[in-house]
C-alpha cells in the first residue's frame, strides 16, 4: 500500500481500496479490470451477494454490478441503502495514465489534498488527471462499507 498517503487518507480500508483501484487500467468503456476487482472483493465480503452482473456486456447501462448485503443487528429489517459509483475514468490527456501517480500535498493554508498526475499539476492542472469522487474514491468507499 501507499505510505505517501497514510497521513492524508482515512479510514484505512477506503485508502487501501482506492490505492488498488488507481493501479488498474479503467478508461471509459474498458473498465473490466475494475469490474473483476469489485467482484473479487464481493466474494471475500461476508454476506455480500452479486445480484446482477453481465461479464460480456458491451453497452453503458448493461455493465452494471449490484452488490447487496442485508443489515445486521438492530438494522436487520431496515431498508437497503444505495451507494453508487462509476467504474470507469475519463482519461485526460490520454488513456496511458495507469497506474495513476497518486500523491498527497499540503496547501499554503495547511489543508491536506490528494491528487493524481504529475506533481506539477498542483500548480498546472493540465498536467493532472480527471480523478474524481464519482469513480475510484466512490468505489473504495462502497467496498470498505
Amino acid at each position: 500500500m501507499s505510505k505517501i498517503l497514510d497521513d492524508y487518507f482515512e479510514p484505512k480500508a477506503v485508502h487501501d481500496h482506492f490505492i488498488e483501484l488507481t493501479k488498474l487500467y479503467h478508461p471509459s468503456g474498458e473498465e473490466d479490470s475494475v469490474r473483476e476487482y469489485i467482484i473479487q472483493c464481493a466474494k471475500e465480503m461476508e454476506g455480500v451477494e452479486v445480484t446482477y452482473y453481465e461479464p460480456d456486456a458491451k453497452y453503458p447501462g448493461e455493465r452494471v454490478i449490484v452488490l447487496r448485503r442485508k443489515g445486521s443487528g438492530k438494522y436487520s429489517g431496515a431498508p437497503y441503502v444505495t451507494l453508487q459509483a462509476h467504474m470507469d475514468m475519463v482519461c485526460s490527456p490520454n488513456k496511458n495514465i495507469f497506474p495513476l501517480n497518486v500523491f498527497g500535498y499540503t496547501d499554503e493554508e495547511g489543508v491536506k489534498w490528494i491528487k493524481a498526475g504529475d506533481k506539477e499539476s498542483v500548480f498546472y492542472p493540465e498536467k493532472g488527471t480527471t480523478l474524481g469522487a464519482d469513480d475510484g474514491i466512490g468505489l473504495a468507499t462502497i467496498l470498505a462499507s
